[in-house]
């Protein structure tokens, strides 16, 4: 089993305490402690009337549609922005973890506090420390959560276990490994072992009917009226889709859990295609961890507050 002392080892390495590429922080949009700004030198994104005479004969110009747009050329559509990010931090998904009772997203914004997430790592593969099919996608999400987020995983050594609970658990490997690690988890809280097994069969069968592999992140409150994440495990079978589902459950264990049905341009959209995060993904989970945000918000409350980040962005 792979075991947090090489996680430790492994993060290490990527340097996590100094601040993330340039290129990381372009991406998204917000620094850690600053409120969202439009990208330098990023030309006014606001409805314009065509300056130049009109030729005789020809209809004018359409005026430009505003726009958010970032150093490179890219040029993302805001009121796309917007439903992305309202779609997946105030769904109504239903979340559990195997052994707990089934509960519904009462639509409100859930966060991890702004700082540290203790990270732990398990796996059943023997050569899980050298797969990049993991460490790529995990490597460049601890890069970019800084800038974006404010959090920044930390890794647990062995001797840290007992200091405190984990932020995050991911367990990485055959589908019947992960089902007895969640089970065994279940059995620590104090949960009914059966009951859990099947729970995680419930779970695991939307997956297997789509000819997919088991991938998916479930969260726990601090406390039952809270929206603030204590605990998110994230389970990842391996398999040629390994990659995409670290990507995709890593940041819904976040916070932002549900999918959306209604962006095309994003890998949270089940019937999509992109398989690795858009501009607009990294964006959009910038503004649901900006500060002027408030843990707890409603989807009414945000959006104000949501239109006002993204004026920012275009000017």
């Amino acid at each position: 089993m792979f075991r947090p002392p090489l996680l430790a080892a492994l993060l290490s390495a990527l340097c996590l305490a100094t601040s993330p590429p340039a290129a990381a922080q372009t991406a998204g949009g917000a620094q850690t402690e600053t409120p969202a700004q439009a990208p330098a030198g990023a030309p006014d994104a606001v409805e314009e009337s065509a300056t130049s005479e009109s030729v005789p004969g020809e209809a004018p110009s359409a005026p430009d549609r505003p726009a958010i747009r970032l150093p490179g050329g890219e040029t993302l559509d805001p009121a796309i922005l917007r439903q992305l990010a309202l779609d997946i931090g105030f769904g109504r998904e239903m979340f559990q973890l195997p052994g707990d009772a089934a509960h519904w997203s009462d639509a409100r914004l859930r966060r991890f506090r702004r700082g540290g997430v203790p990270v732990e790592v398990y796996s059943d593969d023997p050569d899980f420390a050298t797969n990049p099919a993991f460490w790529g996608p995990f490597k460049l999400l601890a890069e970019k959560l800084p800038a974006l987020t404010g959090l920044t995983l930390i890794p647990r050594s062995r001797i840290e276990l007992w200091d405190g609970p984990p932020g995050l658990m991911i367990f990485v490997g055959k589908r019947l490994w992960l089902k007895d690690s969640l089970v065994g988890l279940a059995r620590l809280a104090g949960a009914d072992e059966e009951m859990a097994a099947r729970r995680f069969d419930r779970l695991a069968l939307p997956f297997l009917m789509r000819g997919r592999p088991v991938c998916f992140a479930e969260v726990r409150f601090r406390a039952e009226d809270s929206a603030e994440l204590a605990l998110s495990v994230v389970a990842l079978e391996i398999s040629p889709h390994l990659s995409e589902c670290v990507y995709e459950e890593v940041i819904q264990a976040l916070g932002p859990i549900n999918d959306s049905r209604t962006v095309a341009q994003t890998m949270f959209n089940d019937d999509g295609v992109e398989t690795i995060p858009t501009t607009y993904d990294w964006l959009a989970l910038s503004i649901l961890y900006d500060p002027r945000l408030k843990t707890g918000m409603t989807r009414e409350e945000a959006a104000p507050e949501i239109d006002a980040i993204l004026d920012g962005l275009m000017r």
